[in-house]
């Protein structure tokens, strides 16, 4: 490769603004090369070939003291061999690629890095690496751990960017949903090298290992087909077949296969590989615009399953976004809990009749209660989660949907079930925090853990781990629809009700318990109507609270009669609810001024409640 010598002198970093360390900290250039031989060699620095080389490149360049030299045309014309008549405004090869390779850093850095001594950057805005002490490393600790800012570095646009400090590189879970693709990588989401031409080379990204009879379902991801060869559809191509993929490994119930330049019979190939289903489709460039059009299909049945088609705007400067969008588009309808894949393997489940005997077949019994909860559901997912929890102890998903059934049996009082040692809420903490240990990068992990919280009083911890949950994986509806639910009953409305409407947006056709959100966002703006149209949706007519809260709106209705008949079957599934109203609506941790509405809706109704609550154990 031209521009990229082989050796580097032995000398310190020749610009300050390289380093994001003091001075008399600044790594040495043996120290930076030593840490790029480690990134590049490490199984967790998940990079392509081309994105290893440009990584080099940049590193090199910098070091010999040509930082001023890395621009987009450089890295193209070195890197990715583009001819010379290269413009980077109608190509964003290397936007597209430095964003991976970011990405690719961010995730090592979380894995197999977290303890390097020397950390090598790419800040947004340039390609010229920054490089620093990582706080925590002997040697930034003898420093005190003092670090300055960098200088600004200009980009191939001239807009001045500030590179980021050591300290910025710590992730504050708080913050997560604004890096959810860096964290989602860190979750385990690897993507395929590139092998030779006319090479189909497949690699199985698992988190765990499950009986092969009852393995979570697999999917093959074909790379999508650029119908004319035009390099701008290539690219485009190339960018949603990876973006798929990666929005695809955030669901952690679902393993994926891809394959890049496959030859033969793709459903042969699928099928040799035993996966279940086969994701194909096609991008055609027309002008300003890009058609896309894509299959699901069953391998073993050879039935499709799931087809859709559309156009979205191609826009160089928008490219990314799009490409973003169009992936999580896809992925959230085939691969969350209620979308095309669970509810194949879900009817297969339910209609053999069968005891499940993994894991994963569980977790669709258990998806199935929580679309309906009930007692009788709730034992049932309990027994398979926790017999499945002692077979497969490595298994985060089964741990956090244990800890999630073993909640409910707390907050919606179900009878406890056989088996289930000790009061059901420490033993939902229990569980939630055994899913963490086993898979701290589970979306459902995390899910769960933010539930227990929330019901243990810790708001700050369950909105947290509820954060974290939507940036490990944006794309499932679920973790979106909970934590806004958590927001709208806790006050927060406005905020809440945005996370409820993407979450509809990602699931037209969501579980029941979405309504909640709307229904109570209403009567918190005392429009009881509205409320009612919503709550009519929930549609739980064994969940006792779902017959509460249309017992409250339809009091306020002044629709006596079919309040009260809604209070009788409260009474029936929770007798001792009015022994104590106020205290259990507060459990719940409902803003005290909606509990006020729910039970002005209660007295209207009829319903005489206590004078004082105390003592109530709840």
């Amino acid at each position: 490769m031209t521009g990229a010598p082989n050796t580097i002198d032995d000398r310190s970093v020749p610009d300050d603004r390289l380093c994001a360390t003091p001075e008399d900290d600044r790594p040495s250039v043996p120290e930076i090369e030593s840490a790029l031989a480690r990134i590049v060699d490490d199984a967790d620095f998940d990079a392509s070939p081309r994105n290893r080389e440009f990584l080099r490149f940049v590193v090199s360049e910098t070091l010999s003291g040509r930082g001023e030299r890395i621009k987009a045309y450089a890295i193209a014309v070195e890197v990715f061999h583009r001819d010379g008549d290269f413009d980077p405004q109608a190509d964003p090869i290397v936007r597209i690629e430095a964003g991976r390779l970011r990405r690719s850093l961010e995730r090592y850095y979380m894995l197999g890095g977290r303890d390097d001594t020397i950390r090598i950057d790419i800040p947004k805005g340039g390609y010229v690496p920054v490089f620093s002490r990582p706080e925590g490393s002997a040697a930034a600790l003898a420093d005190g751990g003092q670090h300055d800012e960098t200088a600004p570095e200009a980009d191939d646009a001239g807009k001045a960017v500030r590179r980021p400090g050591p300290g910025t590189h710590r992730w504050p879970w708080r913050h997560a949903v604004t890096f959810a693709a860096g964290v989602a990588l860190a979750a385990g989401l690897l993507f395929l090298f590139v092998g030779a031409p006319g090479q189909s080379q497949i690699r199985l990204q698992e988190a765990r290992t499950v009986p092969a009879a009852a393995a979570p379902p697999t999917i093959m991801v074909l790379p999508f087909q650029a119908e004319s060869g035009d390099e701008a559809e290539i690219v485009f191509a190339q960018g949603l077949t990876e973006e798929v993929h990666v929005n695809l490994m955030r669901f952690g119930e679902i393993r994926v296969l891809e394959a890049t330049a496959a030859g033969g019979d793709p459903m042969t190939l699928a099928a040799d590989l035993d996966a279940d289903y086969l994701l194909r489709g096609s991008v055609t460039r027309h002008d300003s615009s890009i058609a896309i059009r894509m299959r699901l299909i069953g391998v073993e049945s050879a039935a499709g399953l799931w087809g859709d088609s559309f156009v979205v705007p191609y826009d160089v400067e928008s490219l990314l976004s799009v490409i973003d969008e169009t992936a999580s588009s896809i992925a959230s309808t085939i691969a969350q809990p209620y979308g095309i894949v669970f509810h194949d393997h879900q009817r297969m489940v339910l209609s053999a009749g069968e005891t499940p005997l993994s894991g994963f077949l569980c977790l669709v019994l258990a998806y199935d209660y929580r679309a309906r909860i009930s007692a009788d559901g709730n034992h049932a997912a309990f027994a398979c989660l926790n017999r499945a929890t002692v077979l497969e102890s490595q298994n985060a998903e089964a741990w956090a949907m244990l800890a999630l059934v073993d909640l409910d049996v707390s907050r919606f009082r179900f009878p406890v079930p056989e088996g289930l040692a000790g009061e059901p809420l420490a033993a939902a903490a229990s569980a939630a925090q055994q899913a963490v240990a086993v898979n701290p990068f589970s979306a459902l992990a995390q899910h769960a853990l933010s539930e227990v919280r929330f019901f243990e009083g810790d708001l700050p911890a369950a909105l947290e781990a509820g954060e974290r949950a939507v940036a490990l994986n944006p794309n499932n509806a679920d973790y979106l629809a909970m934590l806004g639910l958590r927001l709208v009953i806790t006050g927060s409305l406005d905020r809440g009700m945005r996370l409820v409407d993407q979450a509809m947006v990602l699931n037209p056709a969501p579980p029941g318990w979405y309504h909640f959100a709307p229904a109570l966002f209403h009567l918190a703006h005392d429009d009881p109507s509205r409320a009612l149209a919503s709550a009519l949706h929930i549609n739980m007519p064994a969940f006792y609270l779902d017959r509460l809260l249309l017992a409250s709106l339809h009091g306020l209705l002044g629709h006596d009669a079919v309040a009260s008949a809604l209070l009788a079957e409260v009474d029936t599934l929770y007798p001792t609810f009015f022994d104590c109203p106020r205290s259990d609506l507060a459990f719940r941790n409902i803003d005290p001024a909606l509990i006020d509405r729910l039970l002005r809706g209660f007295e209207a109704a009829g319903r005489r409640l206590p004078d004082t609550e105390a003592p109530c154990a709840i």
